[in-house]
């Protein structure tokens, strides 16, 4: 089999689609995931990180004509996949939990009340009978603690809980976990975040702040993209506000925006309108200009949206 994720991977995508691997490599199944981005330090502990591999249409393509089926895993869209298309005869399955997934896969397993793809694939798991053992707790709870951040967005439901609970029972240690995502940033990430915060501003009455990193920060400080990593957690600590924007330029004009909330918009359904997806209260698109013309764009957008509230 070969799992897919969606490019820029975060805890979820990882977790979920090691989580999956392990528990199909348990069972005799030769197993290859592929991210389209190198995929974030902070999850190198978990088992299996370092043979996770680039997609490529050429390696993919020639998986399939060897028999090898496609799983995606978190990947709302097919084209977020780092592939250009599904190769015939791949016939993927999908298991997502995004409101804004699009109509793909010849089977697909959606649950968008789940906190997160590792919540469904944890049930995938239960109902197959299969083991759930430390190194497949630890990727799922991975998963879980940073689509819920840390349990403190709504989608931390009561069964989010409980399957924690399950999860340690395997002797897993959610101390270990936290503490190997949270407390382990790059030199480069705590200056890109001192960066971030000086460019920080409010608009809007104080319910919505903006702020960037840009090409030329990302340079300065030698970084790369996982370097931006969970700063969008240190902006939304920012008090009362209602929307919070962090734009990244990962390459020379071209930007990823990263968007927060606390209720009031669905940024699913703003996202989804510039080519993006996620959640109601965390969502994302891509943008393309200098920041001065993507910044005045987001403001013009961000505006009318408060406008007709």
């Amino acid at each position: 089999m070969i799992i897919l994720t969606h490019e820029n991977p975060d805890g979820d995508a990882i977790g979920s689609a090691l989580a999956l691997s392990k528990a199909m490599q348990s069972n005799g199944s030769k197993v290859i995931v592929f991210s389209p981005d190198n995929p974030p330090s902070s999850f190198d502990f978990l088992d299996g990180f370092n043979d996770i591999k680039i997609a490529s249409d050429p390696e993919v393509i020639e998986l399939v004509r060897k028999g090898y089926r496609i799983i995606v895993v978190d990947g709302s869209s097919p084209n977020r996949c780092g592939i250009s298309n599904f190769p015939p005869g791949s016939d993927p399955i999908v298991i997502d939990h995004h409101p804004t997934i699009e109509d793909y896969g010849q089977m697909v397993f959606v649950d968008t009340t789940k906190s997160s793809t590792a919540e469904n694939i944890f049930h995938i798991l239960n109902a197959a009978g299969m083991q759930i053992g430390l190194t497949i707790s630890e990727c799922l709870f991975t998963g879980i603690i940073t689509d819920t951040g840390s349990f403190k967005y709504p989608n931390a439901t009561s069964e989010t809980f409980e399957i924690t609970a399950q999860l340690l029972k395997s002797g897993m240690s959610t101390a270990k976990v936290s503490s190997m995502i949270y407390e382990r940033m790059s030199y480069a990430n705590r200056k890109l975040l001192g960066r971030a915060m000086e460019r920080l501003s409010v608009s809007f009455g104080g319910k919505f702040a903006i702020t960037a990193v840009t090409w030329k920060d990302m340079n300065e400080f030698e970084a790369e993209l996982r370097d931006t990593d969970f700063i969008i957690d240190e902006i939304r600590k920012l008090g009362g506000c209602e929307i919070y924007v962090f734009a990244k330029e990962y390459r020379p004009d071209q930007f990823r925006i990263s968007m927060r909330g606390r209720g009031m918009f669905d940024l699913s359904q703003l996202a989804l309108k510039y080519g993006g997806g996620g959640h109601h209260d965390a969502a994302g698109f891509n943008a393309t200009g200098d920041w001065l013309f993507v910044r005045a764009n987001l403001l013009q957008i961000f505006e009318s949206l408060f406008d007709n509230k």
